[in-house]
C-alpha cells in the first residue's frame, strides 16, 4: 500500500546559518528575508546579529568558501579578488552606519 505519508521521503532539508555556520532545519529554523533571499538561523540571537549587519556576515561567508589549491596564479587572483570584494562590501556597510 503506497500513500502520500508512507513514501519514505522524510528527508530533512538543512541550510547553513550565515552567522555561526551551524546546519539548521529549514522548517524549524528562524528565518529572515534579505536581498530577495531567505536566510535561516539556529537562534534569535544569530538572526538579530545578521539583521544588524547582513553584508558583513555575507562577506565573511564568501571568505569562508574554499577557493581550491592556490598553485597557479589564476587561483590566487580569484581568491584575492574575492577577499577585496568582501572587504569593500564590509567597509561600505560600516560607512553606511556612520
Amino acid at each position: 500500500m503506497s500513500g502520500c505519508c508512507d513514501s519514505g521521503s522524510s528527508q530533512i532539508v538543512t541550510e547553513r546559518d550565515p552567522v555561526c555556520g551551524r546546519s539548521v532545519n529549514r522548517v524549524t529554523a528562524w528565518r529572515h528575508e534579505y536581498a530577495d533571499r531567505d536566510f535561516f538561523f539556529c537562534s534569535a540571537r544569530c538572526q538579530a546579529r545578521f539583521i544588524a549587519a547582513p553584508t558583513a556576515h555575507l562577506a565573511a561567508q564568501q571568505l569562508a568558501k574554499p577557493v581550491g589549491a592556490l598553485t597557479c596564479s589564476a587561483h590566487a587572483r580569484k581568491a584575492w579578488a574575492r577577499v577585496a570584494s568582501a572587504l569593500g562590501q564590509f567597509r561600505s556597510s560600516l560607512a553606511a552606519k556612520e
